[in-house]
């Protein structure tokens, strides 16, 4: 599974069930229009020669969301991969041209998790202070953003 699929749960303000009803409502769970799928350069080699590079962007473009990001983390050791850095190099460029995926490419693990925050951070603000789209509501939901 992609690394970065996030659900958001709405959950409510205040007990606005009578007192007698024994359960309260469930909150209600929504997957949000991002997925993010990380890879490493040995890793995109990997999966190219083995065939899941081809498989995992095929189901990340059926799953229905929109906004598919591919992150790229370089390694110091792209030369001593099986296949050629040009080879992994269009492979990324198709992957952002053809497949239609936003290719974020970073230098190593500490740029991909401060990349992956600001992610977070830019999802909490636009679906906190928001709505979320095709759900009707008066005010803003109460939201906690969590990983799946």
């Amino acid at each position: 599974l992609p690394l970065a699929l996030r659900a958001a749960k709405r959950r409510p303000r205040a007990p606005t069930y009578p007192l007698r009803q024994l359960n309260a409502p469930r909150p209600r769970e929504l997957v949000l229009d991002y997925v993010v799928e990380r890879k490493r350069m040995d890793d995109l080699c990997g999966s190219i020669v083995d065939g899941r590079f081809r498989e995992q962007k095929f189901r990340m473009k059926r799953c229905g969301l929109r906004n598919r990001i591919y992150l790229v983390e370089d390694c110091n050791f792209v030369k001593h991969l099986s296949l050629p850095e040009t080879t992994l190099q269009q492979a990324i460029v198709n992957t952002q041209v053809v497949d239609g995926f936003f290719v974020k490419r970073t230098k190593d693990v500490k740029e991909s998790a401060a990349y992956l925050t600001i992610m977070t951070r830019y999802l909490q603000n636009l679906y906190l202070v928001g709505v979320f789209p095709g759900v009707s509501q008066r005010s803003p939901p109460s939201v906690s953003l969590s990983p799946i």
